[in-house]
């Protein structure tokens, strides 16, 4: 059986992909100036429930920058410690961390993460939002 297809013609298209287009750059830009400042409301959110649940403040200074990457349109942020290999003789601060927060038979589970995602999570959403509104200024122009 044979499909019928269906044509449509968009009129006023191609203005709205040109500004989109000349609008590429400020995007790119505005997205990673958002990603930044998201990852850095997420470290100090962690750091900031890592210090209330006692925490060793040794651990919390150790933990590195967040950093920001893109992988052609996907950009990406990342926040903590890199756990690399497990050690058991020679523990990583990702492994340290990840032990605390989630607990073993003899430490007790402190849910650090899971605080700071709750407290970061209505900054971040403002920051997205501001970002999302600059893009679509940006636009209209």
């Amino acid at each position: 059986m044979a499909r019928t297809g269906i044509k449509f013609t968009f009129k006023g298209f191609d203005e709205l992909v040109e500004k989109i287009q000349n609008a590429g750059g400020s995007i790119d830009g505005a997205v990673n100036d958002c990603m930044t400042e998201s990852a850095q409301i997420m470290q100090d959110e962690l750091k900031a429930s890592m210090r209330k649940t006692k925490v060793a403040s040794s651990l919390i200074s150790r933990m590195p920058p967040p950093s920001v990457e893109w992988n052609g349109n996907t950009c990406t942020a990342e926040v903590g410690y890199e756990k690399g290999k497990y050690d058991p003789k020679n523990l990583s601060d990702g492994y340290k961390a990840v032990f605390l927060n989630y607990g073993t038979p003899r430490i007790t589970p402190r849910k650090f993460i899971v605080m700071a995602k709750k407290k970061a999570s209505r900054q971040i959403k403002k920051q997205q939002e501001k970002t999302l509104t600059e893009i679509l200024e940006g636009l209209k122009k």
